[in-house]
C-alpha cells in the first residue's frame, strides 16, 4: 500500500513539475560607450567574447558588441551609454559586422535622454549611423532570425540602411528608426 503511494505522489509531482513555467534566460546585456568604430578587444571579430568588453582602450564600440553578441548563443541586448550631450555619431569606417547570431537586441532608445514616440510626444532618437564611409555595402546586415532594431538615425550608406537577407532572417523587427 505504501508503494503505491509513492508512486501516485511520484507522478503526480513530475505531472505538476513539468508544467511549472521555466523562467527565460536573461539575455547579456552590452554596452557601447563610444561612438569610436575600434576594434581592439581579442584583435579579430570572430574571436571577441564578452568578457573581452571593454579592450585595451576601456571603451566598447558597435563594432565590438556586435561582435561579441554574434560570438555569444542566446539573448544579447546591445545597448548606449555613450556619453556626452546630444546625438552621437558612430562612423563606421568600413562595414559593420553582420548580425549572424540569433535574439539580437540593438537598441538606440537605451542612450541617456532617449525615448520612443508615444501619443503625446515625438521619439528623441541620439544614436545617428553615419554610413557614408561604406560605399559599396549596406550599413547593418541581418542573416539571423529574431532581432529587434530600434531608436537609431541611419545615413549615408552605399546600398541600404539595414539589410535583411537569407533564408534564416526571419521574424525580424525594426522600428522607431530614422532611415
Amino acid at each position: 500500500m505504501i508503494g503505491k503511494r509513492i508512486l501516485v505522489f511520484a507522478i503526480i509531482a513530475a505531472f505538476f513539475t513539468a508544467y511549472i513555467p521555466t523562467q527565460k534566460a536573461s539575455a547579456s546585456m552590452i554596452v557601447v560607450t563610444t561612438t569610436a568604430d575600434d576594434l581592439d578587444a581579442a584583435g579579430s571579430c570572430e574571436l571577441v567574447d564578452i568578457v573581452d568588453l571593454p579592450g585595451s582602450d576601456e571603451v566598447v564600440s558597435l563594432r565590438e558588441a556586435i561582435c561579441a553578441a554574434n560570438n555569444n548563443p542566446g539573448e544579447d541586448a546591445i545597448n548606449f551609454a555613450i556619453p556626452g550631450s546630444g546625438v552621437r555619431t558612430i562612423r563606421p569606417g568600413t562595414a559593420l559586422p553582420e548580425i549572424t547570431d540569433d535574439d539580437t537586441t540593438i537598441d538606440g532608445y537605451t542612450q541617456p535622454g532617449a525615448y520612443p514616440a508615444s501619443s503625446s510626444s515625438k521619439a528623441i532618437v541620439l544614436i545617428e549611423l553615419d554610413c557614408s564611409l561604406i560605399t559599396t555595402y549596406n550599413c547593418i546586415n541581418i542573416s539571423s532570425a529574431h532581432n529587434r532594431i530600434s531608436g537609431l538615425v541611419i545615413n549615408g550608406a552605399g546600398w541600404y540602411g539595414i539589410a535583411i537577407g537569407y533564408p534564416s532572417a526571419t521574424y525580424n523587427q525594426v522600428s522607431g528608426n530614422y532611415i
